[in-house]
C-alpha cells in the first residue's frame, strides 16, 4: 500500500491486536525486523507508530522507508533527519542542518508496547 502524506489522522482503540510505539531507528531495519518477530508482531491485527527518524546514519534507511510507506498498520511522523533529507533534496536548506546531523548524537531506540 503507498500512502499519501496526511497531516492529521486520529486511530481509535486497537480492539484485535496490540499497539506498538519505537523512535529513533536511523536506518536500522534489520534490527527492527528482528525485535518485531521476537515479539509475536503480526501485521494483521498489531500496529506500529514510529516516531520519526527512520533515515540517517543506519545501513538500510531506503529501505525502512520503503517498508514503512508499504505496510498497512504501520503509521510515522517526520523527524528532524527526514525533514533534513527533504529540505537537502529540494534544495530549500541552508547546509548547515544536514552537517549538523552527522555529528548529532548517537542513535538510540526503545520498541514499547502499550498495554490495552
Amino acid at each position: 500500500m503507498r500512502r499519501s502524506l496526511v497531516v492529521h489522522q486520529h486511530f481509535g482503540c486497537n480492539r484485535f491486536g496490540r499497539d506498538w510505539v519505537c523512535g529513533d531507528l536511523h536506518g536500522h531495519r534489520d534490527l527492527l525486523m528482528a525485535v518485531l518477530e521476537e515479539n509475536h508482531f503480526d501485521l494483521g491485527v498489531d500496529r506500529l507508530f514510529l516516531l520519526g527518524d527512520l533515515i540517517d546514519r543506519g545501513p538500510r534507511s531506503a529501505d525502512l522507508l520503503s517498508w514503512v510507506l508499504h505496510t498497512d498498520n504501520v503509521f510515522s511522523v517526520m523527524g528532524n533527519h527526514e525533514l533534513m533529507f527533504i529540505s537537502g533534496a529540494t534544495g530549500r536548506g541552508t547546509g548547515r542542518n544536514i552537517g549538523a546531523s552527522a555529528v548529532n548524537g548517537s542513535m538510540s531506540w526503545v520498541l514499547v508496547s502499550i498495554a490495552s
